[in-house]
């Protein structure tokens, strides 16, 4: 998310510098940078960062994927005291949370379920993690697109 605001805020930084550089804003911007053999992103990224942030908060991005996380921890909170057999293994919560929100993704894009599971044990991910996560997305899958 650090990056998406960061090029975020370079963007808006490149078009500040055309609107406002009356043509040579843009060859300032490449000459600063080329210049100084890159360092002067020391000053780029840290305000990138930040009118990233600032557009993000105007339009709210963050939020909603905020609201989405804190749905999906419900979702597993409420798993947890339903059915002790629904209740991650692992008791590591953020675990389950991630792969609960990595398999809605990639359900959503048209993955199968065996590619997902795949892709999952491929990187690392314990089976039986990867089976409860599903599990959970099944259950609650309106609930997660929503």
């Amino acid at each position: 998310m650090k990056i998406l605001k960061i090029l975020t805020g370079f963007v808006v930084i490149v078009i500040l510098a055309s609107i406002f550089g009356r043509g040579q804003g843009l060859a300032f911007l490449a000459m600063s940078i080329i210049c100084t053999a890159g360092i002067s992103l020391v000053a780029y990224v840290p305000l990138s960062l930040l009118l990233g942030e600032i557009v993000f908060k105007i339009f709210k991005w963050d939020q909603k994927e905020e609201k989405k996380l804190k749905k999906i921890e419900e979702i597993i909170k409420k798993t947890q005291g339903d059915d002790k057999k629904d209740s991650p293994k692992t008791g590591n919560q953020n675990e389950i949370l991630t792969l609960v929100e990595y398999i809605g993704k990639s359900e959503t894009k048209g993955m199968s379920k065996e590619r997902i599971m795949s892709d999952l044990k491929g990187t690392g991910w314990r089976e039986e993690d990867i089976k409860q996560a599903m599990e959970i997305a099944a259950k609650y899958k309106d609930s997660l697109s929503a």
